[in-house]
């Protein structure tokens, strides 16, 4: 080895001393970063796992909230619907004043309503009472003006054909808007009221025809002319039918008495399928029917001057001969039914009532066929009497009978 000068040697020994510094210090700091990355590591991955399982944890909260809001919105859908399904239940028990024809029951029951239902409803209920208040005070202007024209033609002498219409049609509008407005008529006696037994009666078949409404006069002689040109009145007057036109459309039909009755054509039709639906439905019903055959064209005197719908032979009359427990004995009975008012509860039930129940099943089948019952008329109740209806009629004019 070569021989090195001293002070070379002391700094080679310097040297040496210094790189087994930096060694001892480099392994010193590699084993304390080696030691803080491990630990860190080791320290990190449970923290990491546990922020995870954390935020896992809340979004399962979340939903579990969402889920919850959700159920607590359809139970309180579920509630209301509870609630409205009892509010109509309380109101269907109210339907009968609600539908009730008299009008001022109805605005007492919408006041009744604005006042104590749900809040939420109230602003309807009080538009309906409007609504009705509107169409009493529209009632009561349509009576008093309608009452003026009906005292006019009253007052007047030998009223034409088309004023008797006219008056028939005021008569009959009045009669609607007092029924509605439950107003007293002028010509009523309030302080003495009818019985009952009249009041039933009176009442007897009351709107069954609905809007069906009888042919007018007017229409009959306008499509047919008049019947008769005799114009004879009084009970024994027969004026006989001499119309040529009529004449031509009569045509004969026998009724289940056996009775020949003439009516014209298409009315002789319409009531051989009113007979042939009841024979198929209620044989027992159609073997009690008969019909009086209407042999003159009956005229009336006074003011209402003009023939009998009769005697165009669009209507029928039962009655005449029966064959099964007397059912109508013509109109006496029932005309002196209505005179008496039933003096005795047991003619109501055990003669009147059951006639009146078979005549309101034989009108069922005329009205199916859109004739008119005289037992459902508002005017003039005439229970044995029916009528062809004016659509019919009309529908029979544009086909040219």
């Amino acid at each position: 080895m070569t021989n090195l000068d001293p002070r070379d040697q002391a700094a080679l020994q310097r040297r040496k001393l210094d790189l087994r510094w930096y060694q001892a210090r480099l392994g010193f700091w590699q084993a304390i970063f080696g030691l803080i990355i491990s630990g860190g590591i080791a320290v990190a991955i449970p923290a990491i796992v546990d922020v995870f399982k954390t935020y896992q944890e809340t979004r399962l909260k979340e939903q579990e909230i969402l889920l919850k809001d959700k159920e607590v919105t359809l139970k309180d859908k579920e509630l209301e619907g509870k609630i409205l399904d009892s509010h109509q239940s309380y109101i269907s028990k109210f339907l009968d004043t609600a539908l009730n024809q008299d009008i001022e029951l109805r605005i007492r029951f919408g006041e009744y309503f604005s006042h104590v239902s749900d809040p939420k409803h109230r602003e309807g209920w009080e538009k309906f009472r409007l609504g009705l208040i509107t169409r009493r005070d529209e009632i009561r202007k349509e009576i008093n003006l309608r009452e003026l024209q009906v005292d006019k033609l009253r007052g007047k002498q030998g009223l034409s054909v088309e004023e008797q219409t006219q008056r028939a049609r005021l008569e009959r509008e009045l009669s609607w808007n007092y029924t509605e407005l439950g107003y007293v008529r002028r010509d009523s006696n309030v302080s003495a009221p009818p019985s009952a037994a009249a009041f039933d009666l009176v009442d007897y078949g009351k709107d069954f025809n609905g809007s069906l409404r009888p042919v007018s006069r007017v229409a009959l002689s306008n499509a047919l002319g008049e019947p008769s040109r005799s114009k004879e009145t009084g009970s024994n007057a027969c004026n006989p039918i001499d119309n040529p036109k009529l004449k031509g459309l009569l045509v004969e039909l026998s009724a289940e008495s056996g009775e020949k009755i003439e009516l014209i054509k298409p009315a002789a039709e319409s009531l051989n399928r009113i007979m042939t639906t009841m024979r198929r439905l209620e044989p027992d019903l159609a073997a009690t029917i008969a019909f009086v055959p209407t042999k003159c064209a009956v005229y009336i005197g006074g003011d209402t001057k003009a023939f009998e719908e009769n005697a165009w032979r669009i209507a029928v009359t039962l009655g005449g001969q029966n064959k099964v427990e007397g059912f109508i004995a013509g109109l006496g009975i029932f005309g002196a039914a209505l005179q008496s008012a039933l003096r005795l509860r047991q003619d109501r039930d055990e003669v009147i009532e059951p006639k009146l129940n078979r005549l309101e099943a034989i009108a069922k089948y005329f009205r199916e066929e859109r004739w008119v019952w005289g037992g459902g008329d508002l005017i003039f109740k005439r229970p044995t009497n029916f009528v062809v209806s004016g659509t019919l009629f009309d529908e029979w004019v544009s086909k040219g009978f």
